[in-house]
């Protein structure tokens, strides 16, 4: 679901390395873009769904998850409607603009008997993983500072990031979340 710069750069082309998985449906609000990446990637033109027919994804028994990867103020309706579609849900991160917002995707994941997962995958990484497992048992000492950079370059100046309405908290849930993860993972 969405199909911004993530999912087409990186996200959808990984699938092709992918053995146990593959896309087998796309949701987006631009319908001559989810057909010509539909084609690409050999979807049917009956798999491709826009945000008002979302719930239509039920019918689908081909579809058993769905990767919601839309900017930041959007997860939360759509990972609602994917649960109450009876998906399970990957979300990429943020996983809400607010406590309130999350509690809500989680208690529909729940209610629908869905699991919800974020895609936060550094703390899934091997390397990431032991450097957290060797710094909580006191390898490098007491831990009193993490000075932790995260950049990224944006690209065109008027895509969703830079639209308040669309990104939300700014640089913290858009890419900063990695060095706050990072740091936590040491504790």
């Amino acid at each position: 679901m969405g199909l911004g710069r993530l999912a087409l750069g990186q996200i959808l082309p990984a699938f092709a390395e992918c053995r146990h998985a593959r896309p087998v449906a796309l949701i987006s609000g631009d319908s001559a873009k989810y057909r010509a990446i539909a084609a690409r990637y050999g979807i049917t033109a009956d798999a491709c769904y826009d945000y008002a027919s979302i719930g239509r994804i039920r019918d689908n028994a081909a579809i058993e998850a769905v990767y919601v990867v839309t900017p930041n103020t959007l997860p939360r309706d759509n990972v609602i409607a994917a649960a109450r579609a009876g998906k399970h849900v990957l979300c990429e991160k943020p996983v809400a603009t607010s406590v309130a917002e999350a509690q809500n995707m989680v208690a529909a994941c729940h209610d629908a008997g869905r699991l919800l997962m974020i895609a936060y995958r550094c703390q899934y990484e091997s390397c990431n993983a032991e450097v957290a497992c060797q710094a909580r048992a006191g390898r490098f000492g007491d831990i009193r500072l993490i000075d932790a950079v995260n950049v990224q370059h944006q690209g065109d100046p008027h895509q969703w990031r830079q639209s308040r309405a669309l990104a939300s908290g700014g640089a913290l849930p858009g890419i900063g979340l990695y060095c706050l993860n990072t740091a936590r993972a040491t504790e």
